[in-house]
């Protein structure tokens, strides 16, 4: 890889980033709005000078539809694969009731809104947005067949200095994505990008769960972090000095 061009691109998406992992083989991580997929198509086409069949790969850090709910226009623009986490399957595979955190604590979502500089969804991209893991959706809503289904450890598929972290507590199958080279962590809705620093989301299903998943991201020397909601934000050992509001 040039070592000009980072290891991940962000891309605005329905209040959310998305990331071009920029290996030697492409992929694109949480499509949350088709207007992803378009704007993936000029970063790969025009940033990157790559043609679209280079992306291989979509990628969700969890299965929320601001993170998802781009799939359908990703998979139209990109003959691409999908990769998720193992623990999606209890609601892909056996059609099980999507986990959100519980409806008392969506007052934790708002407070995080406060710490963390919202990208405001646009009309169309709610009006376009493939209508998939919504809160309490039991049924699939989905047709696409996963094509890998990741676990703890695993390296990434076409991009194996990319590594798969299991990071469960904001839902089941949470996944962080770790590039231990450039220090870069795509760190999902685990941990946001806030006007402070690195924030842990408080907006949890499992709060046990949440605190060990923290304490693994803790040991690792983070210069990037690249979260699911906020800010991206560069510096050294980001990880250290973690901020948990009340």
């Amino acid at each position: 890889m040039n070592n000009n061009i980072p290891a991940a691109i962000p891309i605005h998406g329905f209040s959310s980033f998305a990331y071009i992992l920029t290996g030697h083989t492409l992929a694109i991580v949480d499509p949350g709005a088709p207007r992803v997929a378009r704007m993936a198509e000029k970063v790969v086409t025009q940033e990157l000078k790559r043609r679209p069949s280079d992306l291989r790969y979509i990628i969700p850090t969890h299965w929320h539809i601001d993170h998802v709910g781009g799939l359908k226009a990703t998979f139209d623009k990109f003959a691409a694969d999908l990769c998720a986490s193992r623990h999606i399957r209890y609601h892909l595979g056996d059609g099980k009731r999507i986990i959100y955190p519980p409806l008392r604590r969506f007052p934790k979502m708002i407070t995080n809104r406060m710490h963390v500089m919202a990208n405001p969804p646009g009309l169309r991209d709610m009006l376009e947005m493939e209508i998939i893991a919504m809160p309490f959706q039991k049924k699939r809503g989905f047709r696409q067949e996963v094509a890998i289904y990741l676990k703890d450890g695993d390296s990434l598929p076409g991009n194996p200095d990319w590594r798969v972290i299991e990071t469960p507590g904001h839902t089941p199958d949470s996944i962080c994505l770790w590039h231990e080279k450039s220090g870069s962590l795509i760190s999902g809705d685990t941990i946001l990008g806030g006007f402070k620093g690195p924030i842990v989301n408080i907006f949890v299903w499992d709060d046990d769960l949440m605190a060990e998943s923290v304490e693994r991201l803790k040991k690792l020397k983070v210069r990037r972090l690249l979260p699911g909601h906020g800010r991206v934000i560069e510096g050294e050992d980001l990880m250290k000095d973690l901020i948990v509001i009340g």
